[in-house]
């Protein structure tokens, strides 16, 4: 089942802490309350849908937009969520590595040192190396410098139960930008996020969605 998703909940993610509540309904009646007519769905998402794929809540925070993403694939860990256009979110274990169709593309993150770090609930630092295809279809690749810190324990509400988990919190610099990522952690899976994706996208913040 899919709960109810609002922008309003994914503000909270952007502000560090966020509960969710709702009443469960079908899939298909919660996709078309939320993202309007079913007749707008891509024919990939629709038969995602229809298969009762797993599913993500995703807030674009600065586009002040929401969405449900369904999972198309999964390959050595790394799944591809697809939204109801076809634009697709590239996530590990719900760390971002990659986004397509968003027009300026994060074709590919290398997060293997910071993963290992908020996944064991480890301070210290880390790098991460973002690759972009630009306009020009010219790659730029920017690597950060990031410290990791754990916030704490911190509870969060998810469907029917509330989970106990802990926030990392990833603290980036390179020369000329900065940003931060957030991560609630429940045992060896990240079950919220609140990540930066570049300049054209901005922060999104996710949400497992449990069935």
């Amino acid at each position: 089942m899919i709960m109810r998703l609002t922008f309003m909940l994914l503000a909270c993610l952007g502000l560090n802490a966020c509960t969710q509540s709702g009443g469960d309904e079908s899939a298909a009646g919660q996709l078309v309350g939320l993202l309007g007519k079913k007749s707008a769905f891509s024919a990939r998402f629709t038969a995602l849908q229809t298969a009762e794929a797993s599913a993500i809540q995703v807030g674009f925070i600065d586009l002040e937009q929401n969405t449900i993403m369904l999972r198309e694939a999964r390959r050595d860990g790394i799944d591809t969520w697809i939204g109801p256009d076809d634009k697709a979110l590239i996530l590990e274990n719900s760390m971002l590595r990659g986004t397509r169709g968003f027009g300026v593309e994060l074709i590919s993150v290398d997060i293997s040192q910071p993963m290992a770090m908020v996944l064991g609930r480890r301070e210290g630092f880390s790098d991460r190396l973002h690759t972009y295809l630009m306009g020009d279809n010219q790659a730029l690749t920017r690597t950060y410098r990031c410290e990791i810190k754990n916030n704490g324990d911190r509870e969060l509400t998810l469907g029917k139960r509330v989970a106990k988990t802990q926030l990392m919190r990833e603290t980036c610099r390179s020369l000329d930008q900065s940003f931060f990522n957030l991560y609630w952690v429940e045992g060896g899976t990240i079950v919220q996020t609140r990540q930066w994706t570049g300049e054209f996208i901005g922060d999104i913040a996710t949400q497992v969605i449990e069935k």
